[in-house]
């Protein structure tokens, strides 16, 4: 693939859609995608996918009108068709379901990469993927060393998990730890037990992804040429990441219209070097959370946490 390879995928991740549990899901031992069928009885978890998106209604009409892959989600006593307020308990509820639906599939024997619909695909991430791990996490932000997990902040936007028993107990655990830390979403609490000695314990080897490769928001990364995916981290409110993807879209359309490097001379084995673009965002987001009125806006992560700027 070339450095500037769009992925099909890039038209069809664009922004937040509130229920939507868009997920690459893959057979143990295969490098892409297959199709079987969601099995989803009254209050159960679902039981298996693959290459498909867990959707809410609105959602999965939409995804219907794209491809054939899609699965209407029903949770009993949940209602995921409008935006879930930041924190609020549908919110809560709603992070805590997508850890039983992961579960649930690691435990069927697939792997899966687990992306949010605020992401944008712009390039194959497999490559950029470690081949030991079974569990890699994208980061809001990155310090610089893939396997330090005191000071890298993932982010659970996305994932790439391979199916084993390091990783089912790995998720069990994650999703029980909800108890001991009450009011608190899936990504807090993973911050929490990321170095408890349970997962040592286990031998699960967890990496986390640089946002060289794997940017957003928060940490955006500085090459065009490099970068995989970017995520609309650091930000509250559908309309803003909507408004601030759209921006990051054409960034990209940007990029992907500069001519190629052109030579000194005929003769010349030299090229001039592009100028390259930049990210022009967030802007919307920039300040979400100082208009929502969490933290004091100025350099928050995506739970609303003041961060110091010297981190």
């Amino acid at each position: 693939m070339s450095s500037k390879s769009l992925t099909p995928v890039a038209a069809l991740v664009s922004v937040t859609v509130v229920g939507t549990i868009p997920l690459l899901v893959i057979k143990p031992h295969q490098h892409q995608s297959t199709t079987t069928t969601m099995d989803s009885k009254q209050n159960e978890t679902a039981a298996e996918a693959s290459g498909g998106d867990l959707l809410g209604p609105k959602a999965y009409a939409r995804c219907l009108a794209l491809h054939p892959h899609c699965y209407q989600l029903y949770t009993q006593g949940a209602d995921f068709t409008s935006e879930a307020a930041f924190m609020s308990s549908d919110y809560l509820h709603m992070m805590w379901r997508r850890i039983q639906i992961l579960t649930s599939i690691l435990e069927k024997g697939y792997s899966f990469v687990f992306t949010d619909t605020d992401i944008m695909w712009l390039r194959d991430p497999f490559q950029q993927f470690f081949p030991n791990a079974d569990f890699q996490i994208a980061c809001d932000y990155f310090r610089g060393d893939s396997y330090d997990v005191n000071s890298n902040l993932p982010n659970g936007g996305f994932t790439y998990v391979i199916s084993n028993q390091r990783t089912i107990k790995f998720y069990n655990f994650w999703h029980f730890s909800r108890k001991a830390y009450p009011n608190n979403h899936d990504q807090d609490v993973l911050n929490k037990i990321k170095s408890d000695p349970f997962i040592s314990s286990i031998g699960l080897k967890m990496r986390f992804l640089d946002t060289k490769y794997f940017g957003g928001f928060c940490q955006p990364s500085k090459d065009f040429n490099l970068v995989c995916t970017m995520h609309a981290n650091c930000c509250v409110g559908l309309d803003n990441k909507v408004n601030d993807l759209k921006i990051l879209l054409q960034n990209w359309r940007n990029y992907m219209a500069l001519p190629p490097p052109s030579s000194t001379s005929p003769n010349s084995n030299t090229t001039t070097p592009r100028t390259m673009p930049s990210w022009t965002v967030p802007q919307n987001c920039s300040t979400s959370f100082q208009r929502r009125g969490v933290g004091d806006g100025t350099c928050c992560d995506n739970k609303g946490t003041s961060i110091p700027t010297n981190l």
